[in-house]
């Protein structure tokens, strides 16, 4: 984040925060809803409101994030 912060790029910022909220379901912390809650908040700032909502499906489940349109791939 500080090389986000560094390069004015924060438009990539709710996407690392994504990221970083699967790696947590991948090694087993409890930092994914922090992250989801980031990640929608910046989303929302930005007015990026279909993946706002997107994240705060997936903050509501209890399940594994789904792909969909909070997934950054783009497969």
């Amino acid at each position: 984040m500080i090389l986000v912060e560094a390069t004015e790029a924060r438009a990539y910022a709710p996407f690392i925060h994504v990221e970083s909220a699967k790696l947590a379901v991948l090694t087993g912390r409890a930092h994914r809803p922090r992250e989801l809650r980031e990640a929608h908040r910046l989303f929302t700032e930005i007015g990026a409101t279909a993946r706002a909502q997107q994240g705060a499906r997936e903050l509501g489940s209890n399940a594994e994030p789904t792909p969909g349109i909070f997934s950054t791939s783009r497969t």
